[in-house]
């Protein structure tokens, strides 16, 4: 965007000093017009009052452009205002998306480590069953070889 304007600039440049270059030869012309007498006061008046008309519309032409640069230059502003601030909206929420995935990986990581913990529980749990059950077993296992004991011992 700054090439374009310094391309429409240039161009204006460009033709302000063709038309005052085209100015000057009149002028030059008129003049030589006059020292040989071939110009009568009529045609340099003519030639006066259409400089002065290629004159004013160049001025306006002029003021016209630096209008159009004005403009611009605001617009070409407030984008730029809205752009850092875009920009400094963005480092904000890549800040909070940052925080929000480190809580989120501590979360993961705690819910892991709870995870392992109950697994380890639940496979103690299992041992305490299969030992509870080997222990009744091993007791009623006691408990009929008493029972078989004390029957001899009756029958006798």
């Amino acid at each position: 965007l700054d090439e374009s304007t310094a391309q429409v600039r240039r161009t204006r440049e460009a033709r302000l000093k063709l038309a005052a270059t085209t100015a000057r030869r009149r002028v030059a012309e008129l003049e030589r017009a006059v020292s040989e007498g071939r110009s009568t006061e009529a045609e340099l008046r003519e030639g006066l009052a259409h400089q002065q008309a290629v004159h004013e519309a160049l001025q306006l032409e002029a003021g016209i452009g630096q209008e159009v640069l004005k403009e611009t230059l605001a617009h070409l502003t407030a984008k730029g205002a809205l752009l850092e601030q875009a920009y400094a909206d963005l480092r904000t929420q890549s800040a909070e998306a940052t925080e929000l995935r480190e809580k989120l990986e501590s979360s993961i990581a705690d819910l892991d480590k709870a995870n392992g913990t109950l697994e380890e529980l639940r496979r103690r749990h299992e041992t305490i069953l299969a030992d509870r059950e080997a222990l009744e077993a091993a007791h009623r296992s006691r408990e009929d070889a008493t029972l078989a004991e004390l029957s001899k011992y009756a029958e006798k």
